[in-house]
């Protein structure tokens, strides 16, 4: 059985907050991963700052640089973007955008999950 994938979810401020579903940032990461058409679409709609946690935001700007180079984004290709990135050593280092492509389900509810960033 697969093992959850541990979400950080980053202290916020005293007062309001915005709304965040970083396990929907998360579906959405792994979904750009398996299918960088995903990405294309997704592309015109978020900015990384959309993302509630800073290390999807990261994950999601490297996404957009690959696939705008017209090359893959996969966990593969962004393993060494992410060498010394603290963030993601917490997490577990690069198994970690190996682990965010784990459920290939995600794909059906892209786009939803997009709307939730």
């Amino acid at each position: 059985m697969a093992q959850p994938i541990p979400l950080p979810i980053p202290d916020s401020p005293e007062g309001l907050s915005l709304p965040a579903n970083v396990e929907a940032e998360a579906a959405l990461l792994g979904a750009m991963m398996i299918d960088n058409r995903v990405a294309e679409d997704v592309l015109q709609k978020l900015r990384p700052e959309h993302f509630f946690e800073p290390l999807h935001g990261r994950i999601y700007d490297a996404i957009a640089t690959l696939v705008g180079d017209n090359r893959l984004a996969t966990p593969v290709t962004l393993k060494p973007l992410f060498a010394a990135d603290t963030a993601m050593k917490e997490l577990g280092g690069p198994g970690y955008l190996a682990q965010l492509t784990g459920n290939p389900a995600s794909l059906i509810g892209a786009r939803a999950f997009a709307d939730q960033v």
